[in-house]
């Protein structure tokens, strides 16, 4: 038997405790156990008398406490009996067996499976969607337990008593709660994989490029369509249409692809581009009339690696991305980002060189239905170690599994990691590559169609739609009429009247010679002069013109109407499912609050509330504003906007809604510049709404937006420029994306913008209060 140490524990004892808490103990018996841990390994008695075996365990264990320790050196001196060791699995990748298998590493909250501690990745909460496989045969569900197989960290899951009840979770995050929402709620797989689409934003000087790309494409796919142009083609005998419009509106031409083509089902996909001197972007969409699986077209990649999708940097959606220490930085914004709609799958690393190269290959097939939807990225060793500080102990990836994040990470709240899973080694050893792309396929998917299009694909599409219309009226004439009056003239007797005199005149054969070689026209067969004549009778009416732009700019209003409303129901819903989180915190505050109040002869003060009094309960409605605006100056909130667009929100804030949410969230400005000044709070206005210090005034953070989304900066952004202090900026001037949500009034929904300057002047600057400022979804 080893020595044991002062604390009298042996290795060969916290071997056996490590085995046993990673299978069934609590995360708190781990955390426990880890910090036991590392006081033995600062014994330098334990280090010197413990077998090198076992030494080897305690170490990998205080590294990653998360990772179970390799069954052979338990195996062999007899940790565990042999009825309850795991069956090994007869074919194992051989440069993953060396591996330990993985609980799914770090991610480490407490009650994240009701049936287990143990967490469990998100494939395995519910049983896959049998895919079609090569032979025609469904696949089996990934929750199936097959015999003789290693297990995975689900199968350890179930094997495992429930530890925790709900009442010992702790508060479950909105996100986190949505989340389950959603998983409860079925979906047709069918509906996710039929359609995909992507937007890339790129820079205007690479738009050539992309119209040869595509055309190169075209030519590939043997389809004579010019991109760029306005042509069609049609091939009755591959069973596909081509179509190409090339229009302009305003400063900005539009091109447009649309291809209808049978290929194991109807599958449409239409390619548009977007020219303006100081923007471009291109929209890819592919949809399938028969539900069958929607895949990015070939073109897709070379499209994604000249632009930004989502935000990312350039080239981030066209497949594998390897990242150092020089571009983590890139890689935690975009990970953090609040206008982040796509997931990212994130691979960690250590110093093993054979495995690097390993999953560097295996990651280009993980990655292969990713293409425009998400980023796959490998981290280098260092890159790892450095993001997995950044993000902290329950967001960080772990080196060898991939882990998704998905859109909206709250860092501040330990229960959200729980959305953002792993997939273990284990299962990366056991599973086949194209069972996890797949998978990881259908995450990107869900993502996908829950982002919102946008505003400059409705734009495009009006002002294509507008082409389409005008080439269609320009051929209201009937062909077949033109071939009746053409028809008549002919069988007319020739007396000098219809047909005239078969001869020309010198000048008019000399025009007709030179319309010829103008067209291009070998001779003037009946087809070339009914081609000319329909031109000619087909050329633009001015009243049809003028009511066909009246008619699309009330359909732009309607548009712009509906999807303006679509996105204040989402925002309510949201809005909604925060304050109703709120309030049960709040109440269940409120209840312990009172609960040791009476514990401490209270009672009284326990059931009576008074509320303190403050200037702004004056503020009844917003002409009250301008008495009140020394006092706001005074506690270092100033404004700095015009205040004539304020009191017009009177007008038609009939329900005061406005005027009391403006009160309460200028009272939490006043609050949060003490709490600055104080000391009390350091980290921001959104950071205070959220974990507001004890005896300062706060408001629920659904009602604040820290920025406006890259699309509002990029089309309206000046229209977030207000004034300020010289002293602040010496352009007096400043931009002002961080604003308060006042109230929900139709396409009005007034907003209060602000700068915060409390780093500096110690002041916060109200530069905007009123009605909402355009974006692409508002006139």
């Amino acid at each position: 038997m080893m020595a044991d140490t002062g604390s009298e524990t042996s290795a060969k004892d916290l071997a056996l405790r490590i085995h046993e808490a990673q299978l069934s103990g609590t995360m708190s018996t781990v955390r426990a156990l880890r910090t036991e841990v590392l006081k033995a390994l600062r014994d330098r008695n334990f280090t010197d008398n413990a077998d090198d075996d076992d030494l080897s365990i305690v170490r990998r264990f205080y590294r990653d406490p998360y990772t179970l320790v390799p069954r052979k050196n338990l195996r062999q001196e007899g940790a565990f009996p042999a009825a309850s060791q795991p069956p090994r699995r007869s074919q194992t990748r051989p440069s993953m067996k060396k591996q330990p298998q993985t609980i799914e590493p770090r991610n480490r909250q407490r009650g994240a499976n009701t049936k287990s501690n143990v967490p469990r990745p998100v494939e395995d909460t519910k049983p896959e969607a049998k895919t079609p496989s090569t032979n025609g045969q469904a696949g089996a569900s990934t929750t199936r337990e097959r015999k003789g197989s290693t297990p995975n960290p689900s199968m350890l899951a179930r094997l495992t008593p429930p530890q925790l009840k709900d009442r010992d979770r702790g508060p479950v995050s909105n996100a986190a709660q949505r989340n389950t929402r959603d998983e409860e709620k079925p979906y047709d797989i069918r509906a996710i994989r039929k359609r995909y689409t992507s937007f890339v934003v790129l820079k205007p000087n690479r738009a050539n490029s992309v119209r040869d790309l595509i055309n190169q494409w075209l030519g590939e796919k043997g389809i004579r369509a010019d991109f760029g142009t306005n042509s069609s083609f049609r091939d009755a005998r591959k069973r596909t249409v081509a179509e190409t419009i090339n229009t302009t509106d305003g400063n900005t031409r539009y091109n447009e692809l649309s291809i209808v083509e049978e290929t194991n089902g109807i599958f449409t996909t239409t390619i548009t581009l977007a020219v303006a001197h100081d923007s471009c972007w291109v929209s890819v969409n592919v949809e399938s009339a028969d539900g069958n699986y929607a895949s990015a077209p070939r073109v897709m990649r070379k499209i994604a690696s000249k632009g930004s999708i989502d935000g990312a940097p350039d080239g981030w959606h066209s497949g594998l991305v390897e990242i150092g220490i020089d571009e983590v930085d890139d890689l935690y914004e975009y990970i953090v980002s609040e206008n982040r709609r796509l997931p990212v799958f994130v691979v960690g690393t250590d110093d093993d060189y054979d495995l690097t190269v390993e999953f560097r290959n295996r990651s280009k097939d993980w990655s292969r239905y990713l293409v425009g939807t998400a980023c796959f990225v490998l981290l280098s060793p260092e890159a790892t170690e450095w993001i997995a500080e950044k993000l902290g102990r329950y967001f960080d990836p772990s080196p060898w599994a991939i882990r998704s994040y998905l859109p909206d990470v709250n860092l501040s709240e330990e229960a959200d990691s729980r959305r953002h899973r792993f997939t273990g080694k284990s299962r990366i050893a056991s599973e086949e590559d194209s069972r996890i792309s797949r998978r990881f396929g259908l995450i990107a998917s869900e993502a996908r169609l829950a982002r919102k299009l946008p505003s400059e694909l409705s734009d495009a599409k009006r002002a294509i739609d507008i082409a389409k219309n005008r080439a269609l009226l320009q051929g209201v004439s009937s062909r077949d009429a033109l071939i009746e009056r053409s028809t008549a003239l002919h069988r007319a007797p020739n007396t000098g009247g219809s047909l005239g005199s078969a001869l020309l005149t010198e000048p008019e054969a000399r025009h007709l010679i030179v319309l010829r070689d103008l067209i291009s026209a070998k001779s003037f067969d009946e087809e070339l002069i009914l081609d000319l004549a329909g031109s000619y009778e087909s050329r633009n009416d001015p009243k049809v013109s003028e009511r066909l732009n009246a008619l699309s700019a009330e359909i732009r209003s309607k548009e712009n109407e509906i999807e303006f409303l679509q996105m204040e129901n989402e925002e309510l819903q949201s809005s909604l499912d925060s304050r109703d989180v709120e309030m049960n915190n709040i109440r269940t505050q409120g209840v312990f609050l009172r609960k040791r109040l009476v514990e401490l002869g209270e009672a009284a003060t326990a059931h009576s509330y008074e509320s303190e009094p403050f200037y702004l309960d004056e503020l009844n409605e917003f002409s009250d504003l301008p008495d009140l605006l020394p006092r706001l100056h005074n506690d270092g909130v100033v404004f700095t906007g015009d205040i004539s667009v304020a009191l017009e929100i009177d007008e038609y804030d009939s329900k005061g809604q406005a005027i009391k949410n403006a009160a309460n969230c200028l009272r939490a400005l006043v609050d949060y510049v003490e709490a600055s000044k104080n000391g009390d709070h350091s980290y921001g206005v959104y950071e205070y709404l959220k974990s507001p210090p004890a005896g300062y005034f706060s408001v629920s953070p659904s009602m604040h937006a820290s920025r406006e989304s890259e699309s509002a900066m990029n089309q309206f952004g000046h229209l977030r420029k207000f004034p300020v202090p010289d002293d602040v900026d010496p352009g007096r001037t400043a931009y002002m994306q961080a604003h308060f949500k006042l109230a929900k009034i139709g396409m009005k929904s007034p907003r209060m913008h602000y700068l915060d300057d409390t780093g500096s002047s110690g002041c916060i600057y109200i530069g905007y209060l009123g009605s909402h400022l355009q974006t692409g979804a508002t006139n």
